[in-house]
């Protein structure tokens, strides 16, 4: 149970490192859903199409996946980050 962990993190650790993850994405939230784009590359997700939201004091976790998900920090959001979890609560109670 704690080689796991340690797995884990080597994982993160290599994936940080790679090129793609060393290029800012920039996302935009709206009532239709979540657009994230990188460079010229761009994907849009419906509201329908995220499976879960975690919400924590300094962070929210949005979940596309059983295993796929992006963080979003508070100190990314520009002092919107009520605004953010405000949208998000709305838009995943329909």
């Amino acid at each position: 149970t704690a080689i796991q962990p340690v797995m884990l993190i080597g994982k993160g650790k290599r994936q940080l490192s790679m090129e793609e993850f060393k290029i800012p994405f920039h996302y935009v939230f709206d009532d239709k859903g979540i657009a994230i784009s990188q460079k010229d590359q761009k994907q849009e997700f419906s509201w329908d199409d995220v499976r879960r939201i975690v919400y924590r004091k300094k962070a929210v976790y949005v979940y596309m996946s059983t295993v796929s998900a992006f963080i979003v920090p508070e100190d990314q959001c520009d002092g919107k980050f009520g605004d953010l979890v405000n949208l998000m609560k709305e838009k995943k109670a329909k």
